[in-house]
């Protein structure tokens, strides 16, 4: 039925994805597969769900071994449960030369089958005489179980792969000795674009040499380092922050248009030495800080602050950061004069009633989203008076100003206006 629906003269992208095929099943793809000319492109993700082993690796061997003869440039393995005999099984996708895309993700592969499929990679084990290690672009090795022998195995093939532009190492149990490795080799990549590192633990030495890596990637535009156990402290004998490296990678040419430091060991000092850092961002579109001791009396003012610089960005998050009305409605005001600014996220903090009715009332006024408030503690200090107050004392000095402006433009034309006078009546007397 999946090959009769298909309307496509000689497609060059194939998609098997979602669908469980047994052997019968897969001997009827590669029937079809032979037929075909020009595949670059092979989604063989989540095909031998629920199959017992046997059945499964044959499966997998029977289509990845009818993709052989394609020159693939991208093949997304995951969500399928290799093992070391399902990595086996689908050598032959991971021996092309031709490939520059590779997804890895949800595999459930521990540190033996991390090392195997570095060892596929980077032809020490099962290649041909001539096969030459992939020049990968795009590399996501997510979800595994792979721990710090995985980590060391992936950082071997990261640092085979100069051209490596997206690279995704996120929630493989690696403890700060396997993240020194995959630190290390970010370092050899000089353009990369998009890198996401969440759910690790960079504490220590991993951390220092993660925020040195940084530090040259001109060309980054995603960055993802959520739950990474990462801290605002200087680093070594520079004493280099992470927000300074961000600052040096932005003066060497990056545009950074996604930031998220979620969960990691920031207060309302990071706060400040962040807001610094932002300054020099102006191209963020989306900047999350969610799960941070922020808080409302130093951190989200630090933060406000600096957002009238970030002309571009549509998303902030700050979710439990122990913001009260206060900060909140500091926050609502700052990205309401923004003007591309679309969605403001304070979910799981401590802002009171009033402080919720306040910050919908400015964000609807100026045509802005606040997201859902389900986990909000409305019972948090009801302190949104100090706010307003500010706020009144501010735009009160505003048109003082205002005032004061006026009256220096009116004495500036009555003086312009009774010297053109006195010109006038010079040129009569002459």
């Amino acid at each position: 039925e999946l090959i009769a629906a298909i309307d496509v003269t000689n497609p060059t992208h194939i998609c098997l994805s979602n669908k469980s095929f047994d052997n019968g099943a897969a001997e009827k793809i590669a029937e079809y597969l032979k037929t075909l000319e020009n595949v670059t492109v092979a989604d063989i993700s989540d095909i031998i769900a629920g199959r017992p082993e046997d059945e499964a690796l044959r499966t997998l061997n029977i289509i990845c071994s009818s993709l052989k003869k394609f020159n693939l440039t991208e093949v997304n393995l995951s969500d399928n449960a290799l093992g070391a005999k399902g990595v086996e099984e689908c050598k032959d996708v991971l021996l092309g030369d031709s490939l520059e895309k590779l997804f890895v993700c949800n595999n459930g592969l521990s540190a033996e089958e991390g090392e195997l499929l570095a060892k596929i990679i980077l032809r020490e084990e099962g290649a041909s005489e001539g096969s030459k290690v992939p020049v990968l672009k795009l590399f996501h090795f997510y979800n595994n179980m792979s721990g710090d022998g995985g980590a060391k195995a992936i950082a071997r093939i990261v640092q085979a792969c100069p051209e490596l532009s997206d690279f995704r190492f996120s929630a493989t149990r690696s403890t700060p000795v396997g993240c020194e490795s995959i630190a290390a080799a970010l370092a050899t990549l000089p353009n990369l674009r998009r890198l996401d590192l969440c759910d690790n633990n960079f504490k220590g030495q991993a951390g220092a040499l993660l925020v040195r890596a940084l530090r040259s990637k001109s060309q980054l535009e995603y960055l993802n380092l959520r739950d990474d156990a990462l801290q605002c402290g200087g680093h070594g004998e520079d004493g280099l922050t992470l927000f300074n490296a961000l600052v040096e990678a932005a003066a060497a040419g990056s545009s950074l248009a996604h930031l998220d430091l979620s969960g990691n060991n920031f207060d309302a000092a990071a706060a400040e030495q962040l807001s610094r850092a932002l300054e020099h961002l102006p191209g963020l579109t989306s900047f999350y800080m969610d799960d941070c001791e922020v808080g409302s009396k130093k951190g989200a003012r630090h933060i406000a602050a600096v957002l009238k610089k970030l002309t571009n960005l549509r998303t902030l998050s700050l979710c439990t950061c122990e913001i009260t009305a206060s900060g909140a409605y500091i926050l609502a005001r700052a990205v309401a004069k923004l003007p591309n600014f679309v969605n403001l996220e304070l979910n799981g903090n401590a802002i009171c009633e009033a402080g919720v009715d306040a910050i919908r009332s400015v964000l609807q006024g100026a045509g802005k989203v606040l997201g859902d408030l389900e986990d909000n503690d409305e019972d948090g200090d009801d302190d949104l008076e100090d706010a307003l107050a500010e706020f009144e004392a501010q735009d009160t000095a505003a048109e003082d100003d205002d005032e004061e402006e006026q009256l220096v433009a009116a004495f500036q034309q009555q003086a312009l206006s009774s010297s053109k006078d006195s010109a006038d009546g010079a040129k009569e007397e002459n």
